[in-house]
């Protein structure tokens, strides 16, 4: 909790359905006082951000190298860059990319 902001971690490689319920079962009190409330996952490598019944839900990218396995695997060509997110107490601020 941050200000305003409630912010969940998660991995993300054994993703439920609707992340916003586990995270608001945990966080209940927290939760329904948030203004901003947002999840953050990784595992994907990818950038996808969509807003799951008032949550944001950010899948991250990464700018790691390519090794053999994902070669192998197929998971290759996504955008290789990390991002900072600045917060104020009244919410997010900024979206830096690096």
């Amino acid at each position: 909790v941050y200000g305003d902001s409630v912010l969940g971690f998660t991995h993300g490689d054994k993703r439920k359905k609707s992340l916003h319920n586990i995270f608001q079962a945990d966080f209940s009190a927290q939760w329904g006082l948030a203004l901003d409330r947002t999840i953050f996952t990784g595992h994907f490598h990818h950038e996808q951000v969509y807003d799951e019944f008032g949550t944001i839900v950010r899948t991250l990218p990464t700018a790691g190298k390519t090794d053999q396995w994902h070669r192998d695997s197929g998971f290759v060509g996504a955008t290789k860059r990390f991002q900072i997110f600045e917060y104020e107490p009244t919410g997010l601020s900024v979206i830096r990319y690096v």
